[in-house]
């Protein structure tokens, strides 16, 4: 107990009664009083968080926790005003782990028991159910699949409407999304299990929607490197899983990528709708149909799903599906053939000449795809080098043009010229020690800059005449893209030398400006379709004119320069965030 004046005075009090020792002691008459003073509170365990009463929380004064109300209250004379809230915040870490155990709960409800937990929200690529065999469901019965077996709907007569009509056939009032402008990654919150009665998936997106993803995967294909035939490219217009000319895994992975880059145009995520028919393409590459063997497409279908994972982020997934293309190309002993046909400097929706240029294609697509991800994610190669070697044969005696056989060529020579580039250059401590005349590590270095100046002087012929040919955007993007790896190759290779050499010191420097120039030119939605790979070549450009610019004739643009290669890295990085953070 504490008296009155003692308390006033902020004094020790030893609570004598009827006077404590400090009031005995002072020299003024006071009056030790003990009415009214109520007991010290003793020490108590401190509060869980959100146990305090509301004005407490609110004035940050520290709480008894006491009912009715708290000993800071009764002091204060506030009692009246001390609440408390009817359900306090449970523990932190025990609200986590609820969290976490209910989303455990949800994600074993849609992946089985023994699917794996992979960050991009998928299990195995044999998933526990398919829509195909859920023959029990309610709405089997009134949707009739396709000639092959899935759920996707198979229909020979589309909307007779134009294919640019087409793509906005479906309003986006019409859709539940996010209309965020970002399309996160497939997660067990966002995505339910596929057998629930969901509207987005049962049965499907309808049939001119279907046919709406099919024209933009159409539209985009020189990105992914697509390259078929007249025939089949009616087929997959049409959307036929019949398997009589296209393989129906190709129409199912064209609905994945036409989703995607569906949703990037119209800046709205729908990760349901696109688990669904990402799923159907996943099923669709589990067996070869022997109604329709056709690897050629079979195995383009395995590379661009896997190329799909790594835009996703799933990284793991994407080198099963690599993998397993590596595979088929040693099994069926399918190799990059010479002499290549020169029949035509025109592309038209990646149409290819014969199946010998479809067959190489697809082939350089997937080298394409295997260089790209050890350059930047340090990944050995799974494809064999004699396929590489047969690739370096043809990229070297090719005429190069705007045509969709050539355009994957050159994009995969472009890159296999980079990676050969930092190769080069990491050899340096062993190999580059000798004169110049007649060491071996020189010896590939000036036969590298030759290959490469000569690439470059073929990629800029072909670029300038598709802008008189008015070839479509696409087209130019990927040649684009190509005389940016391209010069970032050439700018690394005399960087080496610039601070010995006043003439590399210029060509490097040249090279850096070419690579400004060409980024200059890109439009914002241009950063949805290139690869990220383009980060590490700006990235590398912007050192070298930090570091050599200043003494040429470029130094006043130097600013300028650095600002159009840090916001063009800036963009890339945000369109691609599951690659361009690895």
């Amino acid at each position: 107990m504490i008296c009155s004046n003692c308390r006033n005075k902020k004094i020790r009090c030893d609570g004598v009664k009827p006077k404590c020792g400090s009031c005995t002691g002072s020299r003024k008459y006071v009056q030790c009083d003990y009415n009214g003073i109520r007991p010290t509170v003793p020490n108590i365990l401190p509060l869980r968080k959100g146990e305090a009463c509301i004005p407490c929380r609110r004035k940050k004064k520290k709480c008894s926790g006491r009912r009715p109300f708290c000993e800071t209250c009764a002091v204060a004379g506030h009692g009246d005003q001390c609440h408390y809230e009817h359900e306090a915040r449970p523990n932190l870490t025990a609200s986590l782990l609820e969290h976490t155990q209910e989303l455990e709960a949800r994600l074993q409800m849609y992946e089985g028991p023994s699917a794996p937990v992979t960050p991009f929200g998928f299990g195995a690529i044999s998933y526990a159910s398919s829509p195909s065999s859920s023959s029990s469901s309610a709405n089997s019965s009134s949707f009739d699949p396709g000639p092959s077996g899935s759920r996707a709907p198979c229909f020979t007569n589309p909307p007779s409407t134009s294919s640019m009509e087409c793509l906005d056939y479906y309003a986006i009032s019409n859709l539940e999304g996010d209309s965020s402008g970002q399309i996160p990654p497939f997660t067990s919150a966002t995505c339910p299990s596929m057998d629930s009665p969901h509207p987005m998936l049962q049965p499907g997106p309808p049939a001119d929607r279907l046919l709406c993803f099919r024209m933009m995967f159409l539209a985009h294909g020189a990105h992914l490197g697509l390259c078929l035939s007249e025939e089949k490219l009616n087929a997959l217009r049409l959307g036929d899983l019949s398997g009589a000319v296209l393989q129906p895994a190709m129409v199912h992975t064209a609905h994945v990528w036409g989703h995607l880059f569906w949703q990037l145009k119209h800046s709205i995520s729908l990760p349901e709708e696109e688990m669904y028919l990402c799923k159907l393409a996943v099923d669709s590459l589990k067996h070869l149909p022997q109604s329709s063997p056709d690897i050629i497409t079979w195995l383009g279908a395995h590379g661009l799903m896997g190329l799909y994972f790594f835009r996703r982020g799933d990284i793991c997934r994407g080198r099963e599906f690599i993998l397993k293309a590596s595979n088929i190309v040693l099994e069926s002993n399918l190799h990059i053939t010479l002499p290549l046909s020169e029949a035509t400097n025109a592309f038209h929706l990646g149409a290819a000449v014969d199946e010998s240029e479809e067959r190489m294609s697809t082939l350089c697509q997937l080298l394409y795809v295997e260089k790209v991800s050890e350059l930047m994610l340090k990944l050995p190669l799974q494809f064999n080098n004699q396929l590489d070697d047969e690739f370096q044969a043809a990229f070297t005696s090719t005429r190069p043009s705007a045509s969709g056989n050539s355009l994957a060529i050159l994009r995969t020579g472009s890159v296999s010229l980079l990676r050969e580039t930092r190769q080069l250059l990491s050899g340096w401590d062993d190999w580059g020690s000798g004169q110049p005349n007649c060491s071996p590590w020189y010896n590939r270095y000036w036969s590298l800059i030759e290959r490469l100046h000569k690439n470059l002087c073929s990629i800029s012929q072909v670029h300038l005449r598709s802008t008189f040919d008015q070839q479509d955007h696409d087209t130019q993007l990927v040649l684009k893209f190509c005389v940016l790896v391209t010069s970032t190759a050439l700018g690394d290779l005399h960087k080496h030398f610039a601070s010995t050499n006043s003439e590399s010191r210029r060509q490097c420097v040249d090279s850096a400006v070419e690579i400004v120039s060409v980024t200059s030119t890109l439009g914002d939605e241009d950063f949805d379709f290139l690869d990220p790979i383009l980060s590490s070549c700006w990235s590398s450009t912007a050192k070298t004119l930090v570091q050599e610019g200043n003494n040429t004739l470029y130094a006043s643009s130097i600013p300028v320069m650095l600002d159009v290669l840090r916001r063009a890295e800036n963009t890339i990085r945000r369109a691609t965030p599951s690659v361009s953070n690895m």
